[in-house]
């Protein structure tokens, strides 16, 4: 204690911070709260996750087949030569025939691929959103990936897009994951598993091309860097070498198959009009539920399904790209 009538500062008598008398540590209660904010936010994503699962489930089971739907489900038992047409998602019909020889040909057993894609991409958008540390980033991200009215409507019909969906998802996953280990070398193996599921959503619908061509990009930037991405390096130009000549064989097919459907006019490609009218109008005027075959209009707009399908996609692919921006900035743990 200082004399009486010292004029020394008193910076050496400091207060004790409060210490929490159940478990001695200042801020135990606090971390307690915020491990229990924590637990209640993951019990309501999966909670939420397993509602959306079951709606999908239901509506799989009970909604009336579409026109494409039904296109699909005769290339493989009456009239194969409708599989030349670009309305036919190759993985989707394959899948398809699969479940109808071993379940039969009930609604719910020809959409069960796309039920079991949201079971997938359900889990993808989870453990994608694990890596986010406060819980409205965390509740904010699963309402911009799954409660898309666009999205979840991929997922209860036996179409290609909920697979290529769900395999993005995957591929996504996996190529943060490499990200992360892009100091080891386990980025080699997530960059194979990343393109090669890339290359399943490419091979349900063509359009993903949008995203796999990209993905080749990432792919090259993390193999021919060094740790700190900014420099050339040549330790991984095997593995580089190795996944580009696969993949060039594999968009050269790809390729070949889209060139077959543009001669006889089976792509469509833009509009007439402009974007506003063709896309943004088709976009807000869509219905959230889609018709059923009996309801259908006599001439239906492909740009309306375009649009529809660019929507959701775009939604994905925005969030994801906001995400991957929070990655390189600190935001995962």
């Amino acid at each position: 204690m200082p004399h009486a009538g010292s004029t020394r500062p008193l910076a050496h008598l400091r207060l004790a911070p409060p210490v929490d008398q159940a478990n001695g540590h200042p801020r135990a209660a606090t971390h307690r709260v915020t491990r229990s904010i924590r637990r209640f936010t993951w019990a309501l994503l999966l909670l939420c996750s397993v509602g959306l699962l079951a709606f999908s489930v239901y509506r799989a089971a009970t909604f009336p087949f579409t026109h494409d739907e039904s296109l699909s489900f005769a290339i493989f038992s009456w009239e194969p030569a409708w599989g030349a047409a670009a309305n036919n998602h190759l993985l989707n019909t394959w899948l398809m025939q699969w479940c109808s020889m071993l379940f039969g040909h009930a609604e719910l057993s020809l959409r069960l691929p796309n039920i079991l894609a949201h079971v997938m991409y359900l889990m993808g958008t989870l453990v994608f959103l694990k890596r986010f540390q406060h819980p409205v980033l965390q509740l904010a991200g699963f309402v911009m990936l799954n409660l898309n009215l666009f999205l979840l409507d991929f997922f209860f019909l036996a179409r290609g897009y909920g697979l290529a969906l769900a395999f993005l998802m995957l591929s996504l996953c996996l190529l943060v994951r490499a990200f992360e280990e892009r100091r080891s070398r386990g980025v080699e193996t997530y960059l194979y598993l990343s393109v090669s599921a890339g290359s399943l959503a490419v091979l349900t619908n063509f359009a993903f091309l949008n995203y796999y061509l990209p993905l080749l990009l990432a792919s090259a930037w993390l193999l021919l860097t060094d740790a700190s991405l900014r420099r050339f390096s040549r330790s991984r130009m095997p593995a580089a070498i190795a996944l580009f000549s696969a993949s060039g064989l594999f968009l050269a097919i790809i390729f070949f198959k889209v060139v077959q459907l543009q001669r006889p006019g089976h792509r469509y490609f833009g509009g007439h009009v402009g974007f506003i009218s063709d896309t943004v109008h088709s976009l807000v005027g869509a219905r959230s539920i889609p018709l059923p075959m009996h309801t259908r209009p006599s001439r239906p707009s492909p740009h309306s399904s375009l649009g529809c399908s660019l929507g959701s996609y775009c939604s994905v692919s925005t969030s994801a790209a906001g995400a991957r921006r929070c990655l390189c900035s600190g935001c995962f743990s």
